[in-house]
């Protein structure tokens, strides 16, 4: 009895577990094979590696991972021009594994990044396709987002006058390259302290080198001109036209010269017509005038 119940028992042992595990198994691989390509995959894309001008480089590429070989990339849009999609100024187009990046100088000045979100078609080796939306981004070089400038380019000779340099970030150093002959300049940061000897035109040439380790080189003209012998009193702007010198018809004092011009001619008046009745009888019209004639 107990033999028989042993040998019971391990039949038992050897065939329960058979059924249970091998199915199981069988319905994977059956749901697996039922997958397309574009199912089973999942395009990954990179990140630029420089900020955009950073390098000598006119495109970033983008690589795709996550895919089989013998896939093909297309860009869908239909307002693909020289075969890409450009929008926001940033052209995508494909190029084998990788995606090409790059910024149109519409302008030379950017915002902090520059977007396009494109329609990417996927052409699996199994005849399956997949579209996927993505939106690449791209940050400009810091040359690009900024514009340096000194604004003050008109100044007093034999005065000191501070010239900035503006539109540049905090982390962005200057180099003065060329200042005019003649001319005192002392550089603190990004502020010149210029002292003209004379009237003229003064070229400043400096480097802009900004963190990113990107630069530019920026020329500004200066004039210099004699300061005005007759200055507009501070907060007195009526009628004046920019700059150094008050014309004859520039400033609201010039008003009294014009009625004194309107004052002149009634009274030449006057005296035309006296001339012409005679001075008796014009000066009977007027009791108590007198006139030499």
């Amino acid at each position: 009895m107990k033999k028989r119940a042993l040998v019971a028992a391990l039949c038992c042992l050897s065939t329960a577990p058979t059924t249970v595990v091998a199915a199981p198994v069988a319905t994977a691989q059956t749901a697996t094979a039922n997958k397309t390509m574009a199912d089973q995959y999942q395009p990954s894309f990179g990140k630029p590696y420089f900020p955009f001008g950073a390098t000598d480089k006119t495109v970033e590429e983008i690589y795709v991972s996550g895919i089989p070989d013998g896939t093909n990339m297309y860009v869908l849009d239909s307002n693909r021009i020289t075969g890409g999609n450009e929008k926001n100024g940033l052209l995508v187009t494909e190029s084998g594994r990788a995606f090409w990046l790059q910024i149109f100088p519409d302008s030379s000045r950017y915002g902090k990044t520059v977007s396009n979100t494109v329609d990417l078609a996927f052409d699996y080796p199994d005849g399956s396709t997949e579209i996927v939306t993505h939106t690449f981004t791209m940050s400009p070089a810091e040359m690009y987002q900024y514009r340096p400038e000194i604004k003050n380019d008109l100044i007093a000779v034999s005065k000191n006058t501070r010239l900035e340099v503006s539109d540049i970030p905090s982390s962005a150093t200057v180099t003065l390259l060329r200042s005019p002959e003649d001319w005192n300049v002392k550089q603190e940061g990004n502020t010149f302290t210029v002292t003209p000897p004379a009237e003229g035109n003064g070229e400043f040439v400096y480097k802009v080198t900004f963190s990113d380790g990107t630069s530019k080189i920026v020329t500004g003209n200066v004039r210099a001109e004699k300061a005005p012998k007759n200055p507009v009193a501070p907060g007195d702007d009526s009628g004046v036209q920019p700059g150094w010198i008050v014309g004859p018809s520039d400033h609201g004092n010039n008003g009294g010269s014009s009625t004194v011009g309107i004052i002149a001619g009634v009274i030449g008046a006057v005296l035309a017509i006296a001339l012409s009745i005679g001075g008796a009888a014009f000066a009977g019209l007027i009791p108590g005038l007198k006139l030499p004639f």
